[in-house]
């Protein structure tokens, strides 16, 4: 196989993965930031909804990553009203999320 090739077929989805992750936490910031009465983020709703016997498997897991990111998010708004500077603190939870799959 040239040489060209073997470097266009060897694609790795974990950056931009993150990057979306990154962005989620953000949002979720933003959500438990606000100060309309509307806005809420509710865990409890999704953990019920993982005990539905006919969810499928890719169901569950898309759920499982809702749940972590918003815990994640949970977390990462406790450093900043602990006086964390927002970025700082994503970025904190950023390299422990990334140290968990280096492993």
């Amino acid at each position: 196989m040239p040489t060209a090739i073997k470097k266009i077929t060897n694609h790795s989805a974990i950056r931009p993965a993150l990057g979306y992750y990154y962005q989620s936490i953000f949002a979720l910031i933003g959500l438990f930031d606000s100060q309309n009465e509307d806005s809420f983020v509710s865990i409890e709703t999704l953990e019920t909804l993982t005990e539905v016997p006919s969810l499928k498997d890719e169901e569950l897991d898309v759920i499982g990553e809702l749940i972590s990111n918003m815990y994640g998010a949970i977390e990462v708004n406790k450093m900043i009203k602990e006086g964390t500077p927002k970025k700082e603190a994503v970025n904190n939870f950023m390299k422990r999320v990334l140290g968990s799959i280096d492993k």
